[in-house]
């Protein structure tokens, strides 16, 4: 409700948007007054906005900010119906044309996985087509407003989906990639040997700390200065700090074999540096520039065995040492080696 004093108007606002892609304002006046009505005009409104003053369809002029202008003499009980036709689009990443989020006229569509964790190489789908119109394969779910499925491609699996705002108590993906037939052919080599590879680590891990969620960071002891972030990319949470700040935690280990500490970082972050202490001795300086977007990197670090001899857990402390933030951290582990 806008009560504009000045001009004795009172403007009311209905609308069940998203849901629904309709604006209803209505007048109240003292008495009759003339002004101009400016309305946005998103870009993502398909077929472009319809507006309706008391039952019958305007053509508002265009200003030069791009508001639609609706110039008249409002009296008490004229109405204003406006609607916002949305339809289903990609965007794609600035360096990635073929790695997309979906959306729905303004609405950010997220693909749901499930409440177990996906696996960590294949578990995201993937869209296998050369067809790049998304309103061709995927259409709306039955009587959930907002909701869509797909059939038929994604790889390994279709995955529903949902508004990233209604999407909790899952895992999920706002971001896929697009692959042709020939291309995931070729790219499935990759999956697997990457699939192989983390289950080596899988099999030779002592302790796996996935940083940035709740009860793993209270089981691992975690301690943080005040500028210490909990961050989310591809369904992982992470955790950084930002200059002259840390965060540090417990790891479990087992001197009597040789151990590394494996720390995951995200193509996306780049211009990072800090340190990584092992019960206050350094044992890497870590300058990370990034790499491909979207993509996770495990390095290793060797821990000396004098560092280790005789305990069963360490403290990892991650500081910003270098007046650049440090992280993110999307994982630690202790294994084996």
């Amino acid at each position: 409700m806008l009560n504009w004093k000045e001009k004795g108007i009172t403007l009311k606002q209905e609308t069940a948007f998203p849901e629904a892609n309709t604006v209803k304002l209505s007048f109240a006046a003292k008495k009759p007054v003339k002004f101009a009505l400016y309305l946005r005009n998103p870009k993502w409104a398909s077929g472009g906005v319809k507006v309706r003053v008391n039952g019958k369809t305007e053509t508002p002029s265009i200003n030069n900010e791009g508001f639609l202008v609706v110039e008249r003499t409002w009296k008490s009980n004229d109405m204003v119906e406006i609607t916002l036709p949305m339809s289903l689009y990609t965007e794609s990443m600035p360096d990635n044309k073929n790695r997309v989020a979906i959306l729905n006229g303004p609405i950010v569509l997220a693909g749901q996985l499930g409440k177990v964790a996906p696996d960590p190489v294949v578990g995201v789908p993937v869209l296998l087509t050369s067809d790049r119109e998304v309103g061709n394969w995927l259409k709306p779910a039955s009587g959930k407003p907002l909701e869509f499925s797909m059939s038929g491609v994604g790889k390994p699996f279709d995955p529903p989906l949902k508004p990233f705002y209604k999407t909790y108590d899952q895992y999920y993906t706002v971001y896929f990639d697009f692959f042709t037939q020939e291309e995931w052919i070729t790219r499935q080599a990759d999956y697997e040997a990457e699939k192989k590879r983390q289950q080596s680590i899988e099999n030779t891990t002592i302790d796996n700390f996935r940083i940035g969620e709740m009860q793993p960071e209270r089981d691992h002891n975690l301690k943080a200065s005040e500028r210490s972030y909990v961050d989310e990319a591809l369904g992982r949470t992470g955790r950084e700090a930002r200059a002259a700040n840390y965060f540090a935690f417990d790891m479990k280990v087992q001197p009597q074999v040789p151990n590394a500490l494996l720390l995951t970082y995200i193509g996306d972050d780049k211009n990072r540096k800090f340190d990584v202490k092992v019960d206050g001795v350094l044992i890497a300086t870590v300058d990370w520039n990034g790499g491909t977007t979207g993509k996770f990197y495990d390095f290793e670090y060797p821990l000396p065995a004098s560092l280790i001899e005789g305990k069963s857990t360490i403290n990892v402390r991650i500081e910003a040492n270098y007046d650049r933030t440090a992280g993110r951290v999307f994982g630690c582990r202790t294994i084996k080696k």
